[in-house]
């Protein structure tokens, strides 16, 4: 891992290239296939339902045990921690929870039968978040 990050952060030097814009690309595609190829499986196999599961459980699960350890060994600790919110993370912040709420909604709505469209409408909100992340990170747009 340790590899991956010094070369993709070569990459950002040598082209220029923010590095929140190559987390939020590459390393997250490249993290991802793992997961793409086990989830299709499974799913060609019929368990539409596990794949779901897995494809909202496993991120979530990651998120909360990856920010929720150093958090409590922080607090545990009593060392003061500044979260600082830059533009970058105003959009991650604003585009997670428009997703987790047009997810939510979809489940409800349609009792966990999810069709195409949402997938498809999904993956038009990252192409989105990719490109509102870029313009940030140039400095074209400014949020803060």
């Amino acid at each position: 891992a340790t590899e991956i990050v010094e070369v993709i952060t070569m990459i950002g030097d040598n082209t220029g290239i923010d590095q929140t814009v190559l987390g939020l690309t590459i390393i997250a595609c490249a993290n991802s296939i793992g997961d793409l190829v086990a989830d299709r499986s499974i799913a060609r196999q019929g368990y539409c339902r596990m794949v779901m599961a897995a494809a909202l459980g496993g991120p979530l699960f990651n998120l909360l045990v990856g920010f929720g350890i150093p958090f409590t060994i922080t607090s545990i600790r009593q060392i003061p921690l500044t979260i600082s919110l830059d533009s970058v993370s105003l959009i991650m912040i604003t585009f997670l929870f428009c997703s987790l709420l047009f997810t939510t909604l979809n489940l409800l709505i349609f009792r966990a039968q999810l069709k195409r469209n949402y997938g498809i409408a999904l993956i038009m909100a990252y192409c989105t978040f990719v490109v509102f992340v870029v313009l940030s990170a140039s400095k074209i747009l400014i949020w803060l």
